[in-house]
């Protein structure tokens, strides 16, 4: 069988919340957290859940793309990422309506699959 594929925030960044999964009876689960959003997990956090016999990483949200001029494309402080996962191919890989305007929501422009599959393949 598969595993559940949690995202975690808040207190569920401890270790404490994978140890109480794995009481609960839950032996497969992807993990994963998300840099933009604070507070930080504990210190060896990825490695704790991999002891635990849990598949760890980030989350990486590809929605959040902005033309590279945006003031947010810039390292956000205190926030080791930058929105833009692909600097300079803005106008290549969005996601656009049939009058050739993109999709967006609060948090930034849709990126197209289909488009950004060579590169997501290359990394």
């Amino acid at each position: 069988m598969g595993a559940v594929h949690i995202y975690v925030w808040d207190k569920a960044r401890e270790v404490n919340f994978a140890k109480d999964l794995k009481k609960a009876g839950i032996d497969k689960a992807l993990i994963i957290w998300n840099a933009n959003h604070k507070p930080y997990p504990e210190k060896d956090y990825d490695s704790k859940l991999k002891q635990l016999g849990y598949a760890t990483g980030w989350y990486e949200l590809f929605t959040d793309i902005y033309p590279d001029a945006h003031t947010s494309s810039n390292t956000l402080e205190d926030i080791p990422l930058k929105r833009n996962v692909y600097p300079g191919l803005f106008d290549e890989i969005t996601s656009r309506k049939k009058d050739g305007s993109t999709y967006i929501n609060q948090f930034g422009t849709y990126v197209c699959p289909e488009a950004v599959r060579p590169e997501i393949i290359e990394i």
